[in-house]
């Protein structure tokens, strides 16, 4: 059997890229037994790199050599499925025929964004809600930086300094010092599987390091941003008019009064609350004791149901954040937070940089304030060292002139 398989460039209107190139699909037709099918291959290329009469790119095409292989090998893939297909069904179906051959083909050569897509779908059913969504956010920020980046990225192309360029990408989105981190090190999880899948070869990416030095770390007099005892009871006590920022107060109340993380309270169930304690599975299995604020917000919830058994509704990190920024500005936390050194504002309002993040911190804050022990602080929490506390203790101010009030208290009663 006799199966003709062409490249070619699609006749339709170029279309125009960010950087104001015009450019053309690249189609593939198979023919066999008479009839011809035709299939997208994925690529946009100007017209200037193609050779129309060798059905191939041109060598001055600064992926030439791996593109062109790309093709061979879709080439043969294509005619292998055809005769398969013709063996079990006589002529193929057209659509069931681009089925079979997206299932069996290379992922396109180098292209970046379209092989991360491929890296969410073969790890999508793996990964937790909340890592997936970090993934996503990865991907859009990925497209975005691509389109502005002056030079094509392909996966064979990219190396540490490319990766520079993106950590300053995400730097000038003033995000947290954290966060680019994270996101520096998921990107090169997914680079690391592309070497694995064999999508590329390329390990310049390799000799990029993620580390932050000199003014790219967070100042050292930068302390978290936290609720003080009496912004806390100010918003306990603050009465909301809307469901959505009342569920928002209970949450955050619950974390700051209990050292629970937002994602263990999301997956908490409502046989994990007793009226004595939380009990937290996974990672940090431990138990928290309940005190007189948090039994308050579990009595208002202990008789409502929701998905999963799960104790609380569920939101998303953004939505809770949402809902939290709002509640604060109507509870009037105004108090001025000064902000890193890059920011061109000396300090902002609290009420604009609320997030569910800090209901944590205030928790340790106040752990500290009240004289709680680091080892105490790390067992509620689940930490097995005091690192965390030590840290937020230096930041913050410590208590070390009311420590030796109480040590000289406590001798004096002794010699008395």
């Amino acid at each position: 059997m006799n199966v003709s398989v062409r490249f070619y460039l699609s006749g339709a209107t170029p279309t125009a890229t960010s950087q104001g190139l015009l450019e053309k699909r690249v189609v593939m037709s198979v023919t066999g037994q008479g009839e011809r099918i035709i299939c997208y291959t994925g690529f946009l290329i100007e017209e200037a790199y193609w050779n129309r009469k060798e059905q191939k790119f041109l060598d001055h095409h600064p992926d030439a050599l791996g593109l062109n292989a790309w093709l061979n090998a879709l080439r043969k893939t294509a005619r292998d499925v055809y005769f398969s297909m013709s063996i079990k069904y006589g002529k193929p179906d057209r659509q069931e025929y681009r089925a079979m051959l997206k299932k069996y083909r290379l992922v396109p050569y180098g292209d970046m964004l379209r092989t991360f897509l491929l890296f969410m779908e073969d790890n999508a059913t793996r990964w937790a809600p909340s890592t997936y969504l970090k993934i996503k956010s990865l991907f859009q920020h990925l497209r975005s930086f691509s389109e502005q980046y002056p030079v094509k990225i392909s996966l064979e192309s990219l190396d540490s300094q490319t990766l520079e360029a993106f950590r300053n990408y995400l730097a000038m989105k003033n995000m947290a010092v954290s966060t680019v981190r994270i996101y520096l090190n998921m990107m090169k999880w997914f680079l690391n599987w592309c070497h694995k899948k064999e999508y590329m070869i390329n390990t310049d990416y390799r000799k990029f390091q993620n580390r932050l030095t000199g003014d790219q770390r967070q100042p050292a007099g930068n302390a978290p941003v936290y609720l003080t005892r009496e912004e806390l009871m100010q918003l306990w006590h603050f009465q909301p008019g809307d469901k959505d920022l009342e569920r928002a107060r209970d949450i955050y109340c619950l974390l700051a009064f209990s050292g629970l993380r937002f994602a263990e309270l999301t997956s908490l169930l409502k046989t994990d609350v007793t009226n004595d304690k939380f009990t937290i599975r996974g990672l940090r299995s431990r138990t928290i004791p309940q005190n007189q604020f948090t039994r308050q917000i579990c009595r208002r919830y202990e008789n409502r149901f929701y998905a999963g058994n799960r104790f609380l509704p569920g939101y998303s990190v953004p939505t809770i954040n949402k809902h939290l920024r709002r509640l604060a500005s109507e509870a009037g936390l105004n108090r001025l937070i000064p902000v890193n050194k890059k920011s061109s504002l000396a300090s902002r309002k609290l009420a604009a940089i609320f997030t569910i993040s800090s209901a944590y911190h205030t928790f340790t804050v106040n752990c500290i304030r009240l004289g709680i022990s680091a080892y105490v602080h790390a067992a509620w929490a689940g930490h097995s060292t005091t690192t965390h506390y030590r840290t937020i203790r230096r930041l913050v101010g410590s208590n070390d002139n009311d420590d030796i009030k109480k040590l000289n208290v406590w001798y004096e009663e002794a010699s008395s």
